[in-house]
Order: structure tokens, then C-alpha cells, then sequence
């Protein structure tokens, strides 16, 4: 378990989630989790005005709520110098390179959305196609075939444990043990 002063764990975290929430919504919204994204969208003509101030609404009112319950959840010493992720320079970097990484990282962003939902040839179309549900319904089953033999196979014992001490002879399973349950 990572601490709270792990940035790249924090970092992963974020992806992951993100990586998760666009795509389990994305067919709603496009993924529009992030403001940057949305405005790409709209400057390109590709989401109308109206909507992309919507999204905003949402995206700023959910970032709040979202602030509000991790400042509720974790103590301040939790959070340590990660903040949970929220953006702070460095006092080891300047403002100006400060605004130009994060002007390369939004760039990284925005391209792979519009390379991958945006562009009909992109991986998002190709891989959800009409067969979308494929990728859902598969690893659902594997995933849950390989925990149940497993489970069965090497994690449930092969009888009832013992329930007295070794020195009363005792061996009885207690009601609700089994080598099956």
C-alpha cells in the first residue's frame, strides 16, 4: 500500500480511475471528465456550446464534491506531499516551465481522446465496434472461472479444520464447517 507522499502512486491512481470511469461512461458523455478535453471538443466543432458549458458545470461541481469528501475523508497528515494529487509547483519549478509541461501533458491528453474516440479510424472505434459487450462479458467470465478453480483448487481446505487443541483430541468441525462450503 502506498503512502501518502507517493506521487506516482497517486498519479496511477488517477489514470487508472480515469482509464476506468471513460471506459465505463464514455458512451454518455465521450469521456469528457476533463475540462481541457471538452474545450478541444468544442473548438473543433465537434460538441456545441451549450453542451460543452454543461459538461463544465458537471465537470467543475463533481471536482468539488470530490475535493470536499477527500478533505473530509483523510487527515491532513495523511495526505502528505502528494496533496492527493492536487497541482502545486514545486518550489523547483518555475512558473514558466511549470506552464509549459503542463501544456505538454494536456497535448499528450487531448491527442489520445481524439485519436481513440474521436477519430472514427481510431483504437476506441475499432475495439468497441458492435461487438462491445465482448470485452466486457469475457474477462468477467474468465476472471471469474479462474478464481472460482482457484479458490476450489487450492484455497479451501481439503477438510474441516481441527476445533480443540491438539492435547484435548477434540477434531469435530464447528456447525458450518466444511471441506465444501
Amino acid at each position: 500500500m502506498a503512502s501518502g507522499n507517493d506521487l506516482l502512486a497517486v498519479a496511477a491512481a488517477h489514470g487508472l480511475i480515469l482509464a476506468i470511469m471513460v471506459s465505463a461512461l464514455g458512451h454518455i458523455s465521450g469521456g469528457h471528465f476533463n475540462p481541457a478535453i471538452t474545450f478541444g471538443f468544442l473548438i473543433t466543432g465537434r460538441i456545441v456550446p451549450l453542451l460543452a458549458v454543461v459538461y463544465w458545470v458537471a465537470q467543475f461541481i463533481g471536482a468539488t464534491l470530490a475535493a470536499l469528501f477527500l478533505k473530509w475523508i483523510f487527515p491532513d497528515v495523511a495526505v502528505g506531499g502528494a496533496k492527493l494529487g492536487a497541482p502545486a509547483l514545486s518550489p523547483a519549478i518555475a512558473v514558466a516551465p511549470g506552464l509549459v509541461l503542463e501544456i505538454i501533458m494536456t497535448f499528450f491528453l487531448a491527442w489520445v481522446v481524439f485519436a481513440t474516440a474521436a477519430d472514427p479510424r481510431g483504437a476506441f472505434q475499432q475495439i468497441a465496434g458492435s461487438d462491445w459487450w465482448i470485452w466486457y462479458v469475457g474477462p468477467l467470465i474468465g476472471a471469474g472461472i479462474a478464481a472460482l478453480a482457484y479458490e476450489y483448487l487450492y484455497l479451501r481446505p481439503l477438510r474441516p479444520v481441527p476445533v480443540g487443541p491438539p492435547e484435548t483430541g477434540v477434531e469435530e468441525p464447528r456447525p458450518g464447517d466444511a471441506a465444501v462450503s
